[in-house]
């Protein structure tokens, strides 16, 4: 039975939609490949360390981003600088941090110009419709910082989806 995407982890969702790679991932949590493929599995129980590795390389606290049932107290795993790996590499965690940023941006891009051309409106209509001007649209379809999410839950009103649905693939 396929996991249901309610249940999925914000981690886990992070990872399908943004698709960093394992090893960027280590490096910026300092943690070894295999204990980031060990939290990537959906079934897997993972320990407190190296949650608390990945939530601080990823700049997501522990709880929203693992939620309560998939980390084990125990402290097994997952080692840390001090206890046989390396420090997290702050250019890493950079890098990555910069993938979720642009990952948000550059699918909410997408899916607001499939969506407007799917709903038969114009640019125009759809910022009035939101009551945002139309450079606040372009800045949003471009993917420009900046953007307001109150903005961009306007936007995903007028099409009737919800925000989550917007801003993932």
């Amino acid at each position: 039975m396929a996991t249901d995407e309610r249940d999925e982890s914000l981690y886990l969702r992070l990872l399908r939609t943004k698709r960093p790679t394992p090893q960027l991932i280590a490096e910026a949590a300092g943690i070894s490949a295999e204990s980031v493929k060990q939290a990537r599995r959906t079934n897997a129980r993972i320990d407190l360390r190296t949650a608390d590795a990945l939530a601080e390389a990823f700049g997501i606290p522990r709880g929203k981003l693992f939620g309560t049932g998939k980390i084990r107290p125990d402290g097994q795993g997952g080692r840390r600088a001090g206890t046989g790996k390396t420090q997290p590499s702050e250019e890493a965690r950079r890098q990555l941090r910069q993938l979720l940023r642009r990952t948000d941006e550059e699918l909410a891009e997408s899916k607001i110009d499939r969506l407007k051309r799917e709903s038969g409106l114009t640019f125009q209509e759809v910022a009035d419709r939101a009551g945002i001007s139309l450079g606040t649209l372009n800045r949003m379809r471009r993917g420009e910082e900046g953007v307001g999410l109150d903005k961009i839950q306007a936007v995903a009103d007028v099409f009737e989806v919800s925000l989550d649905y917007l801003l993932e693939s």
